[in-house]
C-alpha cells in the first residue's frame, strides 16, 4: 500500500486509514467487541497503519477498544484520537454510552482519553481464572509488604517463557511439549481453533530481566517481561515444523474452558525503568529450544 507523511509531523502511514468512529458510537448500538478486533487484526494484514478514534465516540470506549485490539501492533502503526469534549455517560437519547456536552480540556480529562489507547501496565485487570486471579493476589501481597515493612518490591508480569530445559511433561510450556512430540513421532495436540494468542519469551530474556530488577531497588510496582509480539499456537506450531523439518501433523481438540482468547503485553515500560528489551526473536528462539530438546533426546 502507498504511504503518506501526516501535516508536519513527519510520520509516515498508509494511503488510505480506518476510522473507528462507528466500532462503538454514532451510527446505532456498539458492535460486538470481537468481531471488531477481527476486523481492526484484518486492516492491519492489509497493510493499514493509520487509525482514528475520538473520545466522543465513548466516552473513551472507543480508545478503549481500538487500543486493546491493536496492542500487538503497536509500534507498527498511528493510532489519532481526538479528545476535549465533556460526555455525559447515558444521556444519549438513543440509549449509547453518552453524548457530547460542551468541551473539557482539563488535563486529567485528556489523560484519560489519550491513556484508553495505550494498553500497558496501568491497564485494569479483570481476571476470570483462578490462575489469575492468584497472580493479581500476589502483586497486592507485594505491595502490601512493602509498605508495612519498608521494603523495595516490585512485580515482574511474565509473558509465555519458554526455551531450553523447560519440563515437557508438564500441562505447561507449550513450546516444550511441541518439540518432545515432533521429536518422538506423536501428532502436537492444538486446543480450539488455534486462533489463540501469546506473548512468547526467551527465558535468557526473562533472566536477564530478572537481574535488571535486582540491580534497582528504586523500580517498583508492575512491569511486563515480554515481546510485545502476537503469536497464534497454528504460527507457533507452523515455524517448530520449518525449524525442525518434522512432518508430523496436528491434531485439534476441544478448547478448553475459560481460556484466555488474546494475550500480548506491552515490554516499552521495562525498557524505561530497567533498561530492558528482548534479544532473541521467537524464529531464533524455537531453533534454540528445539536443538536443545533434539540433543537431549539423541535425535
Amino acid at each position: 500500500m502507498q504511504k503518506r507523511k501526516l501535516g508536519r509531523s513527519n510520520l509516515e502511514v498508509s494511503a488510505l486509514g480506518l476510522g473507528c468512529m462507528g466500532m462503538s458510537f454514532s451510527y446505532g448500538p456498539p458492535k460486538d467487541k470481537q468481531e471488531m478486533t477481527t476486523l481492526l487484526h484484518a486492516a492491519v494484514d492489509r497493510g493499514i497503519t493509520f487509525f482514528d478514534t475520538a473520545e466522543v465516540y465513548g466516552p473513551f470506549l472507543n480508545e478503549e477498544l481500538v487500543g486493546e485490539a491493536l496492542a500487538p501492533f503497536r509500534k507498527q502503526l498511528v493510532i489519532a484520537t481526538k479528545f476535549g469534549f465533556d460526555i455525559n455517560p447515558g444521556s444519549d437519547p438513543r440509549g449509547m454510552t453518552g453524548a457530547p456536552a460542551g468541551l473539557n480540556s482539563q488535563p486529567e480529562h485528556i489523560k484519560q482519553a489519550v491513556e484508553g489507547s495505550l494498553q500497558s501496565e496501568a491497564t485494569p485487570f479483570s481476571p476470570n481464572s483462578a490462575y489469575g486471579i492468584t497472580k493479581v493476589a500476589m502483586e497486592y501481597y507485594v505491595n502490601a509488604w512493602s509498605g508495612i515493612f519498608g521494603i523495595s518490591g516490585i512485580s515482574l508480569r511474565y509473558a509465555n517463557i519458554y526455551g531450553p530445559r523447560q519440563n515437557p511433561q508438564g500441562e505447561a510450556g507449550v513450546i516444550a511439549i511441541f518439540c518432545h512430540r515432533l521429536l518422538t513421532g506423536q501428532a502436537p495436540i492444538i486446543n480450539g481453533d488455534g486462533e489463540q494468542t501469546r506473548d512468547y519469551t526467551f527465558v535468557e530474556d526473562v533472566a536477564l530481566a530478572n537481574l535488571r530488577a535486582l540491580e534497582r531497588p528504586d523500580v517498583t510496582g508492575a512491569v511486563n517481561v515480554c515481546t510485545g509480539v502476537e503469536t497464534t499456537v497454528n504460527q507457533l506450531y507452523a515455524a517448530l515444523v520449518a525449524a525442525s523439518g518434522a512432518k508430523v501433523p496436528a491434531q485439534y481438540a476441544p478448547a478448553r474452558p475459560g481460556e484466555q482468547r488474546r494475550s500480548c503485553l506491552d515490554p516499552a515500560h521495562a525498557e524505561r525503568a530497567l533498561g530492558w528489551k528482548p534479544s532473541v526473536t521467537l524464529a531464533e528462539g524455537l531453533g534454540r529450544t528445539f536443538r536443545f530438546f533434539q540433543k537431549e533426546l539423541g535425535k
